[in-house]
C-alpha cells in the first residue's frame, strides 16, 4: 500500500507539480524532518505541562485606533 501511494504521489508530482515545487526542494524535505525530529521527541516523552505567556509591551488607547 506503501508503494502505490510513492507511485501516486510521484505521478501527480511529475505531471503538475514540479513548476511549483522543483527537485532540489524535494531533497530539502528529509534534511527539514530529520532537523525537526529532536522536538517532535522532545514533546512525545516530556510534554509541556503549563503555558508559557509570552511578556508583551502594553500599547496606549490613542496608538490603537
Amino acid at each position: 500500500m506503501g508503494s502505490c501511494l510513492s507511485l501516486a504521489l510521484s505521478a501527480a508530482w511529475f505531471s503538475v507539480g514540479r513548476e511549483d515545487l522543483p527537485v532540489s526542494t524535494l531533497f530539502v524535505i528529509p534534511v527539514y524532518l530529520l532537523w525537526k525530529l529532536p522536538i517532535y521527541f522532545k514533546f512525545f516523552v516530556q510534554p509541556q505541562t503549563r503555558w508559557l505567556k509570552t511578556e508583551r509591551d502594553i500599547e496606549p488607547e490613542a496608538s490603537k485606533q
